[in-house]
């Protein structure tokens, strides 16, 4: 078996800075970074996951129901 770090660990390892691995995310918190990295053709910059709740009444629609489930504090 192998020792493992804490999650909040692996950014900070000498090797993953000097890979690139992580970055500061469009929301300001660590995430992967996009993979694989290639010298040449380099990968373009993902785009940011959405907040959460940004598609809630989009999904409410399309399962049917209204988007006043919101204004009701049923859904969030």
């Amino acid at each position: 078996m192998f020792p493992s770090s804490p999650s909040s660990k692996p950014p900070q390892h000498p090797h993953n800075i000097a890979r690139g691995t992580y970055r500061i995310g469009a929301h300001g918190g660590v995430e992967p970074a996009p993979s694989p990295r290639f010298s040449v053709t380099p990968a373009p910059e993902p785009a940011p996951a959405p907040v959460v709740g940004t598609h809630t009444d989009q999904v409410l629609t399309q399962a049917g129901l209204t988007p006043d489930l919101r204004a009701k504090g049923i859904v969030k």
